[in-house]
């Protein structure tokens, strides 16, 4: 969950200090406002400040970094294994003086292809269904003299959220309502709004359904964040631009600062276990410790206090307290306790997810189910 401050500055003069000074600590002398503050709108806007990644290092040795890249062969593929970004591999392969001499071989028609592609497809795109990077596909498109492109027009399908009438418009609404937010972008004349979802690397596999659902041609970027502690996060982000879709998203309530009074609105019965889920799988938690399963969901009072009314429909129990961290706004966790409530918690969750869901957190939502001998157990709903 992103948590937004009450922080405003103009983000044209922000962005443009922050590539001055270089430092959030710099930032926040500045500006006369805690250095979480200065974190906060940052993640906000989706402004990622490269300096922090210079230094970056591998784990391993520097013989074996080069050893990997001559057998991966690609940026990109090195940026995975080490869960950083490409233009960070490629600084440091810089900083080493390491020079990457594969190039694939493409045949006349694949160049072909790529040429005649280039005011309809993307470098990206275009790279992923042929065997080479979005760079090799730019440098093909200078070499042929292709240059000064029109602004790409993604498809998609704008209309998905207008009505929730299936379980996977469900489940997105839910995992928005979670960690998507959306966002108008100010004093920017004809430019759309627009829907963005960001998460860890982990479980991009999400992002990629919710492409396919969606019938989106978008883009999914990477980038690493900087926690609050300091270490550095490799994050995935989709983002739609479009006036309608965000339109149709506020009748579920998922409106432009809503973290502190986001509350679910018009979520059919019948798909309420779907959007649980996607709820879960942004603002929830499934971990064990000591042999102990814990199940615990995280927001202001508003939200909780409608899961908690669910939840109690079905006599399953949980405990609300509050979260004592400092905040701008109460904020709450909600454990499920009881085995009993655990059990049919976990059975309602999964009982019909046509596979979307985070992986791991159903892996040890099994594993539970497994150990207590609980699949079998009939559902009273």
């Amino acid at each position: 969950m992103v948590i937004i401050t009450e922080f405003k500055p103009n983000i044209d003069e922000f962005i443009s200090k922050y590539k001055e000074l270089g430092s959030s600590k710099k930032m926040a002398e500045y500006y006369k406002v805690s250095q979480q503050k200065i974190l906060y709108f940052t993640k906000e806007i989706g402004y990622v400040n490269h300096r922090n990644f210079n230094s970056w290092k591998p784990n391993d040795s520097k013989e074996e970094f080069i050893k990997r890249y001559d057998e991966y062969k690609s940026a990109t593929k090195m940026g995975e294994y080490y869960n950083v970004c490409k233009r960070t591999i490629l600084k440091y392969a810089k900083k080493i003086g390491y020079v990457n001499h594969y190039r694939p071989e493409l045949s006349q028609e694949q160049i072909d292809y790529i040429c005649e592609n280039y005011n309809f497809k993307t470098s990206l795109t275009l790279g992923e269904e042929l065997p080479v990077s979005s760079s090799y596909v730019k440098a093909t498109w200078r070499k042929h003299g292709l240059k000064g492109k029109h602004p790409m027009i993604y498809y998609t399908n704008f209309d998905y959220f207008e009505k929730i009438d299936s379980y996977d418009k469900a489940y997105f609404v839910g995992l928005l309502g979670a960690d998507g937010c959306v966002y108008k972008r100010p004093n920017e004349e004809n430019r759309q709004a627009l829907m963005s979802l960001n998460l860890h690397q982990r479980d991009k596999e999400i992002l990629f359904k919710m492409k396919q659902y969606m019938q989106s041609e978008n883009n999914i970027t990477y980038h690493n964040e900087i926690n609050l502690s300091g270490s550095i996060s490799p994050m995935a982000t989709l983002v739609i631009v479009s006036d309608k879709m965000v339109k149709d998203l506020s009748q579920y309530n998922i409106v432009y600062r809503k973290t502190w009074e986001y509350v679910p609105t018009n979520i059919p019965k019948q798909f309420m276990w779907h959007f649980i889920r996607g709820f879960f799988d942004g603002d929830g938690s499934i971990y064990v410790s000591r042999n102990y399963t814990y199940i615990r969901f995280c927001g202001n009072d508003k939200v909780m206090n409608y899961l908690q009314t669910i939840f109690n429909q079905y006599d399953i129990t949980s405990t609300l307290t509050e979260d004592k961290r400092k905040y701008n706004g109460k904020f709450y966790n909600m454990e499920i306790v009881s085995k009993a409530s655990k059990i049919k918690f976990l059975q309602l969750l999964y009982q019909d997810d046509h596979d979307l869901c985070l992986d791991r957190k159903k892996k040890i939502a099994m594993n539970y189910l497994h150990k207590t001998n609980s699949f079998n157990v009939k559902i009273m709903t």
